[in-house]
């Protein structure tokens, strides 16, 4: 979808994040990251190659994949497919493994959808296919990669979690569901994979400034009310960049974080408390 700010300006002052000042942070590191063909995931890859790191780029869209390879230049290596897919992880892992030399040094699982639904939408099929794009991926493709990190003691894993894990919203059940979920997986593998040296953090965003958001808000009767009632329940009065986003996965997977491990990081402006 374009950016509505090219046609009518409604985003405008949305978000606004100090520029990315990148210092080696992850030299020679292979890193996974699901959902990068565009948003936070895109930013994140961005982000992070940016830092020194080959990434390994996962997404539903060879063509936005491509695209942000073609950004990035070299050090990207592109594996399209769908993360509630077991073959799929197992090839993605073994592949990005080899990249590596044996083992992936950051997994960032950021794939997954907000999907909307009250209590009365949220049959049987519609909770479980949301867990098992929000969650479940995340934990098989952990389950692959994290036996090598564990044999070399060294690895991160960051979670893309949500503050509706930390505080409800209301019609989404499922959505909810999958991210409490998400948090409590990263706490229990924290704890499972630290004698291991290996760490494991959720990064908590509240409404971020890209694509998902826009097309949301593009779809209500009056965009520019929508707009304005979303910057406005943040106390910092913007929404949160993708860059906000990556930013914070970066400093959990990089060392800068060396002693920090189950935390659940919210990127939201102060909503969470407010």
């Amino acid at each position: 979808m374009a950016n509505p700010t090219s046609t009518h300006g409604l985003r405008e002052g949305l978000s606004d994040t100090p520029p990315h000042r990148p210092s080696d942070r992850l030299a020679g590191e292979t890193v996974v990251i699901t959902g990068a063909g565009s948003g936070v995931g895109a930013e994140t890859a961005r982000i992070l190659h940016a830092e020194g790191a080959h990434v390994v780029l996962n997404g539903l869209t060879p063509e936005r994949l491509e695209a942000v390879a073609a950004e990035l230049g070299t050090r990207v290596t592109v594996l399209p497919g769908d993360v509630t897919d077991l073959a799929y992880l197992e090839r993605l892992a073994e592949r990005a493994q080899a990249i590596g030399g044996g083992r992936v040094g950051v997994l960032v699982n950021n794939a997954g959808a907000t999907i909307r639904g009250s209590l009365a939408e949220t049959t049987p099929d519609n909770f479980m296919s949301t867990v098992e794009l929000n969650l479940n991926g995340a934990v098989q493709l952990t389950r692959l990669l994290a036996p090598a990190m564990c044999e070399a003691r060294q690895g991160s894993i960051v979670n893309m979690a949500s503050i509706t894990s930390l505080k409800g919203l209301g019609g989404a059940v499922a959505y909810t569901a999958s991210k409490a979920g998400m948090t409590g997986v990263t706490r229990a593998l924290a704890v499972e994979l630290a004698p291991f040296n290996v760490r494991v953090n959720a990064v908590c965003p509240g409404v971020i400034d890209t694509p998902m958001t826009w097309e949301h808000a593009e779809a209500q009767p009056d965009p520019a009310a929508h707009y304005t009632m979303l910057r406005a329940r943040q106390p910092m009065n913007r929404l949160a960049s993708a860059r906000d986003c990556a930013l914070a996965v970066l400093f959990l997977a990089s060392p800068d974080s060396a002693f920090i491990t189950g935390a659940a990081l919210p990127v939201d402006g102060g909503r969470h408390i407010a």
